[in-house]
Parts: C-alpha cells; structure tokens; sequence
C-alpha cells in the first residue's frame, strides 16, 4: 500500500467515525466491568436504544411496541404517526450523539427506533398510573399486566445501563401524546413505575423549583451537627432538582438515580434533624466508613504531586471486638446507614432476582458519570459491604 493509499484509508476511517462529545451519556460497558457476571447487564425481554435493538430473544416485544403504538394512536384518535416521525427526525442527531459507539442503523431505522421504543415506555407509564387508580395491577387485555414475571423483567431492563434512550426523547414524545401534562407528570409516572423498594424506600414526590428555596431554611440542628455537611448536602439536592427541571436528565437510569438523592436527603424536615445525628447524615455513605474505621491520611508531599493513602475500613468483627453495637434499622434505603455513640445502624438489604442487576446497572452508572463522586451512592454502598465483610 503506497503512502497515498494509506491516507486515503485513513481518512475514510476518520470521516466514518464519530467524535465522542459531551452530549454522550449512553455507553457500552468495558469488558472489565462484565467480567463477574455478563448477564447482569443483558436484557431478558425488552430491547431499548440501538445497542440491543434485533437481538435474538427479544424480538417478542416488537409486537408489544406496536400494539402500545396503535393503542396511542386509537386513544387520540389520528390516522397516522407522520407528525411524530417528523419531530423525531429533528431529535435524530441529537439522540445519535449520545451513544458512545457509532449506530450502523439507517436515518429511518433509527427513527422508528426512538417511536417504538419511546411510545412504549410511555403508554406503560400511563397504563401502571390508570391501573393504580382503579386499585388493581392486572389488565386482562394485555399480557404485560396479567403475568407479574413479565412486568417485573421490563422494570429490570429498563434500568440497565447499555439499555437506554435519551430523555429528552421520552420529553418530546410524552409531550406530544398527552393532554396538557409537564415534565413533571412524567417524572412522577416514572418514579411510579421504577422505584425499585430495595433502593428507594416509600414513594418519590417530584419537588418543584419552589423546593429549592425551600432547603435553604434550615430546621435547628443538634449541637454535634455539622454546617459544611448540611450546606453540601443542600447543595447536592438544589443541584438534583435543577437538573430535573432544566431538562438535563441523561435517561432513566439517571432518573432513577437523581431518585435516591431525593430519598437520601428527605425532604421532612423532621426527619432532617435526626439525619444530622453525629454530623454524619448529610454525607456521603464513604464519610460514614472513614468515620468508622479511624482513617487517617499519611501524606507525601513532593514538588509534583500529594498522594494520600488511606486504610481500609475494619471488618465487622473487628468493629465488634472494638465495641460497635450493630442494630437493624427500622426504615430508610439500603443507603441511609447511620453511626452515633458506637452504634452501627444499617438497614436491611432485600435479596430478589434483580437485586445484584439493580445495583451493578447503578455502579456502572456512576462510574461512567460526570457527576462528582460525592453522588456514587451505589459503589460507596458496595465498598463499605466490602470493607465490611473482608
């Protein structure tokens, strides 16, 4: 091959690829992260987003999309999707960048992805809120809701981590099908549906923007209580709530994760106040473990850089020896432990089926996020299970 053709095979394979930018919010995992267990980030049932789209053993639910599909359609009483495909089709490049592998589907397979998948998700949103108001979660027209197996393996793959659609998608389209609703309802019907009791404990309310000014007025605090953790803890969920009503949401997954921030923080300010016990409520789950194992820092100081070394967090024998008191929490998310006066409370963790894929989808989560590490709720949670058991 002359130098000529080289650059010529070269330049192809650039003009070919697609730039990551910082709208890229929906990766494909590194074979490293699926090591232990591959199938935790498979889905069992339902294709969502272009990475598992055709997949041998989910194609059954093509025929639920379509069936979710017409019956939007009926309910509105149109003729046609043209009107959807062409506000689709100006989201096209937008949703195509943030997947972080190039899509091989073609401008209209793509877009018939994003109506099917999309429509789907949201008529299932609705259907879960219409069920609950007639108090009952069985439909006999619809097989979804006649087998709980099935509706329990699409809440699964709807939170996997390689299996998503941007929500802005879901935004336009819950827009466009509804009658009147904001953004807000959307998330409520999302929460509605997603909140898996392991993770969030009781039911998620969407704060408005009023909240906001709202966690600035802070309850009494305890004479231990510490104000830069109260202020960082405000500061975290003030950040959530925009990011909510400002259309930054990367997809459901993220949503479900801004969740557990709302439930971590607690929005009942009497509640607030217990958190703030010992100054360790308002902050992250590894501030809990560095308090409980004495950490300490030996610093190295060079002209270049500073390392900081850190020992791992006791055993729960060791702690024992030490004289913890381990006790049960009565409530709260597997995330709300609490340490005070030598009591360790952690609350009880629910093992099922789809507990290992909940919170592996979550580690992946964050461990490709932008966001602070201050919010990796799910790896510190782990980490300290770890150092717990080691």
């Amino acid at each position: 091959m002359t130098s000529s053709d080289l650059s010529i095979s070269i330049d192809g394979m650039l003009k070919g690829s697609t730039p990551s930018g910082p709208e890229c919010c929906i990766f494909k995992l590194h074979p490293h992260l699926r090591d232990v267990n591959d199938k935790a980030y498979e889905p069992l049932l339902l294709a969502i987003g272009p990475y598992n789209h055709g997949k041998d053993g989910l194609k059954r639910m093509e025929e639920h999309k379509l069936q979710y599909l017409r019956q939007m359609t009926q309910r509105r009483k149109e003729n046609s999707v043209d009107r959807y495909i062409k506000a689709l089709r100006q989201l096209e490049g937008k949703a195509r960048k943030c997947y972080a592998e190039s899509i091989s589907q073609t401008s209209d397979e793509f877009v018939k992805m994003m109506l099917l998948d999309g429509c789907f998700i949201i008529e299932l949103f609705r259907k879960v809120k219409k069920l609950k108001e007639i108090r009952t979660q069985r439909d006999e027209h619809d097989p979804i809701f006649q087998l709980n197996w099935m509706r329990d393996g699409i809440l699964r793959d709807l939170l996997l981590f390689e299996n998503q659609l941007p929500f802005f998608v879901l935004t336009k389209l819950f827009e466009m099908t509804g009658s009147g609703e904001g953004k807000s309802e959307l998330f409520q019907l999302a929460f509605d549906f997603l909140s898996v009791p392991t993770l969030i404990q009781g039911t998620i309310k969407v704060p408005g923007n009023d909240s906001i000014d709202e966690t600035t007025a802070d309850p009494v605090p305890p004479k231990d209580a510490t104000t830069s953790s109260r202020e960082e803890m405000v500061d975290k969920y003030k950040m959530a709530v925009q990011r909510l009503h400002n259309g930054e949401l990367k997809h459901l997954l993220d949503l479900i994760h801004t969740g557990i921030s709302f439930s971590v923080f607690d929005m009942d300010k009497n509640h607030a106040i217990v958190r703030q016990e010992a100054g360790g409520k308002f902050k992250k789950l590894s501030e809990t473990v560095k308090h409980l194992s004495g950490y300490f820092k030996n610093r190295k100081v060079s002209e270049k850089e500073e390392i900081e070394d850190w020992t791992l967090m006791h055993s729960a024998i060791e702690l024992h020896e030490a004289g913890v008191k381990f006790h049960k929490a009565e409530e709260g998310n597997i995330f709300g432990i609490k340490f005070n006066n030598g009591k360790l409370e952690v609350p009880p963790l629910t093992i099922d089926d789809n507990t290992e894929t909940h919170l592996r989808n979550l580690i992946a989560y964050e461990q490709y996020s932008q966001e602070k590490a201050d919010s990796h709720y799910a790896t510190d949670y782990m980490c300290f299970l770890d150092d717990l058991m080691h």
